[in-house]
């Protein structure tokens, strides 16, 4: 499989995510909150790969918001964006699916907004 995990449609209940074996565990983690926030969403109603080819729908953004603030501690989060942007590459490092170039800059600075306006209480 050359994408890192497959999320199937629930079936009995239950939903299915299929990992790469190459995937490793910190990524594993950010595709397994990335996926979760997608089945708290019902956005799957049919077999979603996990993939970047470019900007994608807002469903995809909050799917990576979610996993981003999972993943990254606050203190982290306090060091601004371009911080937080280099941390996000070495955290999922996703080279050949459009991750860095088209979604971790805007990421990095949505998810430092996140956790400032949830510090301050805005």
């Amino acid at each position: 499989m050359d994408a890192p995990a497959v999320l199937l449609p629930p079936w009995r209940g239950l939903y299915r995510l299929i990992m790469a074996p190459w995937v490793s565990p910190l990524l594993a983690r950010h595709v397994t909150l990335h996926e979760v926030a997608h089945v708290i969403g019902g956005d799957i109603e049919e077999p979603t790969i996990f993939v970047f080819d470019g900007p994608l729908p807002e469903a995809e953004e909050v799917a990576d918001l979610f996993a981003l603030l999972g993943i990254l501690d606050a203190a982290e989060l306090e060091q601004g964006p371009e911080y937080v942007e280099a941390r996000i590459r070495e955290l999922v490092p996703l080279d050949n699916y459009g991750w860095q170039t088209y979604r971790v800059p805007r990421l990095a600075g949505k998810v430092c907004g996140l956790a400032s306006a949830r510090v301050s209480g805005t």
